[in-house]
């Protein structure tokens, strides 16, 4: 599965400095909690990455995987559990996905989270961003507030995703990449890497630092096999306008193994 043991793995072995990614052991507070959901937040979108992290249960500095005794699930603020806590005082709403999962005899949590989109996040009013491995108030450093809204003003539609966190294999059974090679009248390669390499210069799939990939907007219009993840994205967009769809486009899903026609 691509989340979260396969992302897991992947974090680890980012360089230290990665801003949009915080490693912690066993120490929470729930107020920081929320001003990282904001800081890495920002900083996956000033990266350009589809999701930043919260991780614990690894050392920051080392990345030793050590384990973790917090537990976000059954943690409350108040009468309230901290999901919907964070969730109210964040500024836009975006989507943040806590998973607890146990890896080599080591309790681990997991915390994946939206990028912001056309405004920076903030926590109780204020917006914060990673700064190399701190977490600082995003209005000490205007160039990087400009940058996330430079990059939604120059983001359109067709390069945005549709769907996110999958593996090699997983992206090219989500599309009928074949259909590509076919419409663009080349070879079909006969190994993976360089099918991959092909989609990403074309702008169907993209990958990030962790080695997962998405599928952009318009590689789930033009080749998705199943469109479930596309409609959510159109019905979301008021500027698309796509009357109707067919359930399916191209060849049949495979479920698992090799991806179809290799």
């Amino acid at each position: 599965m691509a989340f979260p043991v396969d992302t897991f793995e992947r974090l680890v072995l980012l360089p230290r400095e990665t801003e949009w990614v915080e490693f912690k052991t066993n120490y929470f507070d729930q107020d920081e909690f929320g001003e990282y959901i904001s800081a890495l937040s920002n900083a996956a979108a000033i990266h350009g990455q589809d999701w930043g992290y919260f991780v614990f249960g690894v050392e920051n500095d080392t990345h030793h995987i050590v384990g973790t005794s917090v537990q976000l699930k059954s943690k409350k603020v108040g009468n309230e559990d901290l999901e919907p806590w964070a969730a109210r005082l964040l500024s836009p709403r975006i989507d943040f996905t806590i998973a607890e999962f146990n890896y080599d005899g080591k309790n681990i949590v997991l915390v994946r989270i939206q990028p912001a989109l056309n405004t920076p996040v903030r926590f109780k009013g204020v917006p914060y961003v990673r700064v190399g491995s701190h977490k600082k108030k995003l209005s000490e450093y205007p160039e990087k507030e400009r940058h996330i809204w430079t990059r939604s003003s120059n983001m359109y539609f067709e390069s945005g995703v549709c769907a996110v966190g999958l593996n090699k294999i997983q992206v090219l059974d989500a599309i009928d990449y074949q259909a590509y090679f076919t419409l663009a009248k080349k070879a079909l390669p006969t190994d993976v890497h360089s099918i991959l390499s092909e989609l990403i210069d074309a702008r169907i799939i993209a990958s990030d630092e962790t080695g997962l990939c998405s599928v952009t907007n318009l590689g789930g219009i033009l080749l998705a096999r199943r469109l479930e993840p596309v409609r959510k994205v159109l019905e979301s967009d008021e500027s698309v306008v796509i009357p109707w769809l067919p359930r399916r486009i191209g060849g049949q899903h495979v479920d698992e193994g090799e991806p179809a026609g290799l």
